[in-house]
């Protein structure tokens, strides 16, 4: 009887000590299972891969509210000035929550979506050719659904690869365009996004002046930024664009 006691005061003990562990380890499990995953891409430059964070619902929430608050200060902004430093504040709050691209600074993000800051003069005669539903050289951000970017490079090689036969001379061609899409040295023409779905939000700001409403782009050429991913199939895009073309 004595042993029976003993053995049970142990594994009283025993339990008393390990429950606080398990406990523990049950709430770890639990905030891991509510993190939610967010990911990053920079587009149009080499050297950085996609980066994927894990954010808590409360800064989840924060992070969609901020993007909420951005877009409704970018449709009240009309000149270059406000844009170029809308955009700065954007990079430093989306720093806060670590989505920036693994080993890009504020800095370097900052130059990156403000491109478009560095092209202000063209001549007038490229002003009055553009149609009515293109803007070129523009500051560009967006929120959309069902969006695909491709490389714009290797798109076209395989375009390309459709007419040439592969015994060709001609095949070295769609190589080199394969090459350029891989190495990406021409950073301001390598983003092709076709958009195939709903945009809750864009705004440009270009040779045409501004442009911002919703549903009304079909394409975005040379786009050089940043594409922030949502769990929700979203992505906010926040950089320079060659051109965006409005649907008909």
């Amino acid at each position: 009887m004595k042993k029976i006691i003993v053995v049970g005061i142990i594994l009283l003990f025993v339990g008393v000590a390990v429950a606080p562990s398990i406990t523990l380890n049950i709430a770890r499990a639990s905030n891991d299972c509510n993190l939610i995953e967010v990911s990053t891409l920079a587009c149009g430059i080499p050297g950085y891969g996609d980066t994927a964070v894990m954010l808590t619902p409360e800064h989840y929430r924060d992070l969609e509210q901020y993007l909420v608050e951005f877009t409704a200060r970018l449709n009240q902004t009309s000149t270059r000035a406000e844009t170029v430093l809308l955009f700065r504040e954007a990079v430093v709050k989306l720093n806060r929550y670590g989505v920036l691209p693994c080993g890009m600074s504020v800095a370097q993000a900052q130059r990156l979506v403000t491109l478009g800051d560095y092209i202000r003069q063209v001549p007038n005669w490229i002003k009055t050719s553009l149609s009515d539903s293109l803007n070129v050289f523009c500051f560009f951000a967006a929120i959309t659904d069902n969006v695909i970017d491709y490389n714009l490079w290797v798109v076209t090689g395989a375009f390309l690869s459709q007419f040439i036969a592969y015994d060709s001379p001609l095949i070295l061609l769609v190589y080199l365009f394969f090459l350029v899409g891989f190495i990406k040295p021409l950073r301001l023409f390598n983003t092709l996004v076709a958009v195939q779905g709903d945009v809750p939000f864009y705004f440009t700001l270009g040779l045409k002046g501004v442009s911002a409403g919703l549903d009304d782009i079909s394409s975005v050429i040379g786009f050089t930024g940043l594409k922030i991913m949502f769990n929700t199939h979203n992505a906010f895009y926040l950089g320079f664009a060659l051109s965006v073309n409005a649907k008909d």
